[in-house]
């Protein structure tokens, strides 16, 4: 049957509409990316880019399982290539140069991470508008697809090279699969690729293993012949698993074979997030997980509208239970009933299901708004609602980007201490401050890895050798935090400090989530009071807090270093 013309050139705009969404969604991905440069302010963000540099020693095990490997072999891959391209075109002289251009000026390794996670971000948009078409109509799916390129969670995380965003790329190919295998019931290819690509979502990011839900509901509901097996003697299945198992074991190969550290981060991880031990006091959920995901996590990565949206287009799929809504309804309910009883829920963990929760809420606003009798008034409400949905989540992204975009206050810190510091000053610091630690400062750290079971430190290693590539290099003290486990209460010595002739402390904006819970962390309470007390402010630096987590929001980031003013 041929198409009407009307219907063709509807299409037509939708297909244009398509394309101006997908702009739209590079600009915001890319704003500001490299505003922190040449230095992160995300922890997790410097941690896979040292696994992938350590790569290059031939040590491919990680020896950290907080997180899949995969991402940082990826990123070790392309720095191969670009170390390759850079010798043939003698812009880089050896490998011992290229190494210390990252200890020097890592801007270009971060720029090469930090581009792939926009492709994936980019590649994420397109496969999510694509299984939206084949669900639903072209309109439903065009709206659901711009309105999850502008989520401030997308947003941000397509900024920063964390596993996020190449996790939910993997997932949406693979969920491609798997809306094939639903409509038409799938072949080998089908079945084996949904497999594979789930097992590289795994690799990347543990939760990318959710995919598992609609492969299962769609190989359940599957169109089948009279002649067909049961569901689970179907070999394609079994196939689709140990492809998943296989592409998983080639992506993070070594949690599996370092099964032992592999199972001591796994118990980390999750005794942190379900239990909330170790937890940062500003991560702590304080209301019932189920309420605290709908009031407070899905709202700040996805905005409050998007999330009423979703939960209406859940509701409204509970209720018509039609196989298309059974296919997402499974993965919906597990992660949102499952994570209800974390401790410590962040908004990431709902990237792969919060698209889907957004695109079943626009089907069913838009069968309301088919429903509706046309008229002037039908028309204005219908403009103010889509206005509404979409200028809450774009105002939250643009928020991030004015605030991403601006300098943070460890790289201004850093630039005033190398202008006013003597090199080797003695310097004691709770901040991640991005100066260069002397060889006595690393030889510090070195034993107290060794003597904690922390690590290798292979990327101090490596800095010890470059020491001579840097005009400044300072005795730094670092203080940890109760969170990451690894502290000593005696670290905490104010006195003792001093007495050693420490002159300068730098506190950062962190340590107000202590000061709030003094019955929990006397040790460094006592120590920050010390130092307020005993040091004048000698300067201070502040910047727009940018928020990652749900519950470190809406406060003013700041960075104060205090010189010793009198003996305790």
């Amino acid at each position: 049957m041929r198409r009407q013309p009307s219907s063709v050139a509807s299409s037509a705009r939708l297909r244009a509409w398509s394309w101006v969404v997908l702009g739209i969604a590079g600009v915001l991905f890319g704003y500001g990316m490299t505003a922190d440069l040449p230095f992160s302010r995300l922890g997790i963000e410097q941690e896979h880019i040292q696994l992938a540099l350590k790569c290059g020693t031939g040590d491919l095990n990680p020896h950290f399982f907080i997180h899949p490997p995969l991402l940082s072999y990826v990123l070790f891959v392309f720095y191969g290539a670009a170390y390759v391209i850079g010798r043939a075109l003698g812009w880089i002289p050896s490998l011992a140069a290229f190494e210390q251009l990252y200890f020097t000026d890592p801007t270009l390794f971060y720029l090469i991470a930090r581009a792939f996670m926009w492709l994936m971000a980019m590649g994420s948009v397109v496969l999510f508008h694509r299984i939206a078409r084949r669900l639903f109509d072209e309109r439903t799916a065009l709206i659901a697809t711009a309105l999850m390129a502008c989520a401030p969670e997308l947003v941000r995380w397509a900024h920063y090279a964390v596993p996020t965003v190449f996790m939910l790329c993997l997932f949406m190919a693979s969920v491609w699969c798997v809306v094939r295998i639903f409509q038409d019931g799938g072949g080998w290819r089908e079945y084996l690729a949904a497999g594979f690509l789930g097992g590289l979502a795994t690799a990347a990011k543990y939760d990318g293993a959710l995919m598992l839900f609609p492969l299962l509901t769609a190989h359940i509901l599957a169109p089948r012949g009279p002649q067909s097996r049961r569901w689970w003697q179907d070999p394609r299945l079994w196939g689709a698993l140990a492809c998943m198992g296989l592409a998983y074991g080639l992506g993070a190969w070594y949690t599996i074979v370092d099964i032992r550290r592999f199972s001591r981060d796994w118990k980390f991880l999750y005794d942190t997030v379900a239990y909330g031990a170790l937890t940062a006091p500003g991560s702590r959920i304080t209301k019932p997980g189920w309420l605290f995901i709908f009031m407070d996590a899905l709202p700040f990565g996805w905005s409050m509208p998007l999330t009423v949206l979703g939960i209406a287009g859940v509701l409204h799929a509970l209720i018509r239970r039609s196989r298309r809504d059974l296919l997402f309804l499974g993965m919906i309910g597990f992660i949102l009933v499952y994570m209800s009883r974390w401790q410590l829920i962040n908004s990431r963990y709902f990237v792969q299901v919060a698209p889907f929760m957004i695109l079943l809420g626009v089907d069913w606003l838009m069968g309301v708004v088919r429903a509706l009798r046309p008229s002037w008034w039908r028309g204005a409400a219908v403009t103010a609602v889509f206005a509404v949905l979409f200028a809450a989540p774009l105002a939250k992204s643009l928020a991030f980007l004015g605030r991403a975009a601006q300098l943070p206050p460890a790289t201004q810190a850093k630039t005033w201490i190398e202008a006013t510091l003597p090199a080797g000053t003695k310097i004691v610091t709770m901040a991640d401050l991005p100066i260069v630690p002397n060889a006595v400062s690393i030889q510090r750290q070195l034993e107290e890895i060794e003597r904690k079971r922390m690590g290798r430190g292979e990327r101090l290693r490596r800095l010890l050798r470059h020491q001579s590539a840097f005009a400044a290099t300072y005795d730094v003290i670092y203080l940890r935090f109760p969170s990451m486990g690894e502290y000593d209460p005696e670290d905490f010595d104010f006195a003792g400090q001093a007495q050693e002739g420490v002159r300068y402390f730098i506190l950062e904006s962190s340590v107000d989530e202590y000061l709030a819970e003094p019955h929990n962390f006397p040790s460094q309470v006592r120590y920050i009071e010390q130092v307020r007390q005993h040091c004048r402010l000698l300067q201070e630096f502040r910047g727009p807090w940018v928020d990652i987590v749900p519950l470190m929001r809406a406060r003013e980031e700041y960075l104060q270093i205090y010189e010793l003013a009198a003996r305790p």
